[in-house]
């Protein structure tokens, strides 16, 4: 099981979905698309729904126990990454944690461009504690890789 994490819009998705294009991704942004009224001038209307949805996926993949499955989060929280990432290990999958990093403006700049727009508050806070929770949790992986992603890369478009 791969768990990503880095700011929103560093390109986590667009990078894992690069790199492991036959998994099955567990994906809290994607799930809210997936609603009917889902908004993405106001992706936070559905997020306590999404979060619900994300945890049912993560158990089926835990039941599943076998194959390999993207947890696609922004990973700043520690606590449940680390619980996330026992329950993996413990249901028989390898952890690998993928850090895909990006300076502050590259963020800010990609946010602001995209449809669905993660209030700069948010991004802030998220973009405080990344390193932090970075340094938290990377040894609770298996396998770990730090993806630069602040230029544009051909072979992540």
């Amino acid at each position: 099981m791969t768990f990503t994490m880095g700011l929103p819009a560093a390109g986590k998705s667009t990078v894992a979905k690069a790199m492991f294009a036959t998994a099955a991704f567990i994906d809290c942004d994607a799930v809210k698309e997936s609603h009917p009224d889902y908004d993405p001038s106001n992706p936070a209307a559905l997020h306590a729904w999404s979060k619900a949805i994300v945890k049912e996926q993560f158990n089926a993949a835990l039941e599943a126990g076998a194959g390999h499955f993207v947890y696609d989060t922004t990973g700043t929280n520690p606590e449940r990454m680390k619980a996330e990432m026992a329950a993996a290990r413990s249901a028989g999958f390898v952890v690998e944690l993928i850090f895909i990093t990006v300076p502050l403006t590259v963020s800010i700049e990609r946010n602001l461009t995209r449809s669905r727009v993660v209030p700069l508050p948010i991004l802030m806070e998220k973009a405080a504690m990344i390193q932090e929770t970075f340094a938290a949790i990377k040894d609770h992986a298996d396998a770990l890789t730090v993806k630069d992603n602040s230029t544009y890369d051909p072979a992540y478009a």
